[in-house]
C-alpha cells in the first residue's frame, strides 16, 4: 500500500465510488463529480456508507483514523477526506 502522503483526490474518489456503488448498485457515479461534490450526502452517503468509507480509506491508505477524527464533517467531501488523511499522517 502507498503511504498516506501519496493520497490524491482521484484515489479518494475511487474509494467513495466503490462504497456508494456497493450500497446503491443501480447508481453509476462520475468520479470527477465525486471529486468536486461539496456534500457526498447528496450522492447517497448515509451513516452506514460513511462507516464503510472510513474502513475503505484506512485500508487504501494504510492508516488508522483516531476516534476523535471520526466526525461526519471529515467525510462530507473528497477534499475533507484528503485533509483528514493528511492530519492522520501528521498525527502518526
Amino acid at each position: 500500500m502507498q503511504a498516506p502522503a501519496e493520497a490524491s483526490l482521484a484515489r479518494i474518489a475511487a474509494q467513495i465510488c466503490g462504497v456508494l456503488e456497493a450500497r446503491h448498485p443501480n447508481q453509476v457515479l462520475d468520479r470527477a463529480a465525486v471529486e468536486t461534490s461539496p456534500d457526498l450526502r447528496a450522492l447517497g452517503l448515509d451513516s452506514l456508507a460513511t462507516v464503510n468509507l472510513m474502513l475503505a480509506i484506512e485500508l487504501e491508505f494504510d492508516l488508522v483514523i483516531p476516534p476523535r477524527m471520526m466526525r461526519p464533517q471529515n467525510f462530507r467531501s473528497a477534499g475533507a477526506i484528503l485533509s483528514l488523511i493528511s492530519e492522520c499522517a501528521i498525527a502518526a
